[in-house]
């Protein structure tokens, strides 16, 4: 797993251990990239998968990452969500993680989310209201957080089975979710309302608002 921003690089390296994930600022993705380019044709992050051992860390959970995603509102603070069944937000520093003797580990979140009883698959940040964040568990359930508050602003259990992804549209006034019964939900976040269901002829692992084409701002075709 892997999320970018304008200033950072993060990236999942244990999943089958510890929760860690990696995070580089673009700069320094750049520059090394370059470099490795340059000497063996050995991207950081690019076609062979490889990241730099040296790069900062970001430690903290006691199971594996299993979805990071930076905050829209400011690039500094990235939410995590791993198979301790918890959700953390993190502020990484302009410059990257950076420690003494070599370290570079960040070990301190900002904030510690617990609601779910079961392993936490996925976080998505709402994309118009500061602080607000959406996380999926294997519990069935979404939980909107109050992420200032460090609370659950509603919790919806309207889920038979396992999700398997989220996503807001555009201004944030519907949430979309994919299950293991193979319906896609239109989710009211707001009211906690299912606006919608359909009905899929086979799984569906992931779904995704994107539009499609530009016209001039604010509206897209």
């Amino acid at each position: 797993f892997c999320a970018v921003n304008p200033k950072f690089l993060a990236v999942v390296t244990e999943v089958a251990g510890g929760g860690c994930f990696a995070v580089v600022p673009i700069n320094e993705v750049r520059r090394r990239t370059a470099v490795r380019f340059a000497a063996r044709h050995d991207l950081l992050c690019g076609f062979t998968g490889r990241v730099d051992l040296v790069v900062g860390r970001v430690t903290g959970h006691t199971g594996p990452v299993l979805d990071i995603k930076w905050n829209p509102f400011n690039d500094n603070v990235i939410a995590s969500c791993s198979d301790d069944c918890t959700v953390k937000l993190w502020h990484i520093p302009d410059g990257g993680v950076r420690g003494r003797g070599g370290t570079a580990t960040l070990d301190e979140w900002l904030v510690d989310l617990h609601g779910h009883t079961r392993r936490v698959g996925h976080v998505e940040w709402h994309p118009t209201v500061d602080g607000v964040l959406v996380s999926a568990g294997f519990d069935r359930l979404l939980i909107v957080w109050n992420i200032a508050q460090g609370n659950a602003i509603r919790v919806l259990d309207m889920h038979p089975d396992s999700v398997y992804s989220l996503s807001f549209n555009r201004d944030g006034s519907r949430l979309a979710t994919t299950c293991k019964d193979k319906k896609l939900r239109i989710i009211d976040p707001r009211s906690g309302k299912l606006i919608q269901l359909y009905l899929g002829m086979t799984k569906m692992n992931l779904v995704m608002n994107r539009p499609i084409g530009v016209a001039p701002e604010p509206h897209y075709g």
